[in-house]
């Protein structure tokens, strides 16, 4: 593929994209719990992504590379959050590999340190680690049978400072003109206070401590001649097993390939069944933003 094509390709992609994008979020917002023009601040980054799978798959050019000893590393920019991370390896830097990895985000509202293991191959990835999170302004909440937004401005608790040991499998593959993903994860917060809820700002569910679960499916078709522009669909589960609490978001999703090492990504997830009320706040619209990786013997080298 010449860089003309690419261009070219790109352009007419990101358009017809774009066109997509905005009859989903139209679509979404005109029903539901949420209203999409009345989008919260994030508290924090959203969760780190587990492989590539909740873009729909690896990018296939990362298997060029030979197998060897790195450090990786990667920086999105995203809806008011910044997220840089890095890991050391063996195998086939965001392909196939083992490892440790780490990552520190912040956002207006606060920030999250996160640092694991990963394991990972062609059409899996399985990580496990733990997460500390702090926010500029949330507390711990009183309990209760069911929250409205208002109820998540409540000062009556601590701080909302904890850490969360959490793992996730997450597993694509190629399916028609697109590829097919899901993920699974179980998150336990370690030592709350007692007698308190958590609104996770990273989940963004209220939770009984100190166990939480998530699971996440989609589908993004191929849009153009080069794999460089995705467009689908996620819809994800959320639950708080002590409480009781299920809830459930669904909404667009879109990814396009600008280079080798970078790539624009967006999903937007409406709350559209829970027992809390929390609007946009229980909404995901922090997965939009660019993203840059990068990995020491890359065939590809060329920035950016």
């Amino acid at each position: 593929m010449t860089p003309r094509g690419f261009t070219s390709s790109f352009k007419k992609a990101l358009l017809s994209g774009a066109f997509g994008a905005f009859v989903f979020f139209s679509a979404g917002g005109a029903s539901g719990q949420s209203q999409v023009l009345d989008l919260p601040t994030p508290s924090i980054a959203p969760p780190p992504f587990t492989g590539e799978f909740e873009q729909a798959g690896k990018r296939a050019f990362w298997r060029a590379g030979k197998t060897r000893w790195f450090f990786a590393s990667s920086l999105e920019v995203g809806n008011l959050f910044v997220r840089g991370g890095g890991a050391l390896g063996y195998g086939k830097p965001h392909w196939s590999w083992v490892g440790v990895e780490g990552s520190s985000a912040i956002s207006p509202g606060g920030g999250v340190t996160y640092g694991g293991l990963r394991l990972a191959w062609p059409y899996a990835d399985l990580r496990a680690g733990a997460r500390y999170a702090f926010t500029a302004s949330q507390h711990f909440l009183l309990p209760q049978h069911s929250y409205t937004r208002e109820d998540l401005e409540h000062t009556d608790g601590p701080k909302l400072r904890y850490v969360t040991l959490e793992a996730e499998l997450a597993a694509g593959y190629p399916l028609f003109r697109g590829a097919i993903f899901g993920v699974a994860g179980i998150y336990h917060i370690v030592d709350p206070p007692p007698g308190y809820y958590v609104f996770d700002p990273t989940l963004q569910i209220v939770a009984k401590p100190s166990l939480m679960w998530r699971a996440r499916a989609g589908y993004l078709v191929t849009v153009d001649k080069w794999d460089q522009f995705r467009v689908g669909a996620v819809v994800e589960v959320l639950g708080s097993p002590e409480r009781d609490l299920v809830s459930v978001r669904a909404g667009p999703s879109v990814t396009a390939l600008i280079t080798h090492h970078l790539e624009a990504f967006g999903t937007a997830l409406l709350l559209v069944h829970s027992r809390d009320t929390i609007g946009t706040a229980g909404a995901q619209f922090g997965e939009l933003g660019f993203r840059y990786r990068f990995a020491t013997g890359d065939r590809y080298p060329e920035f950016p």
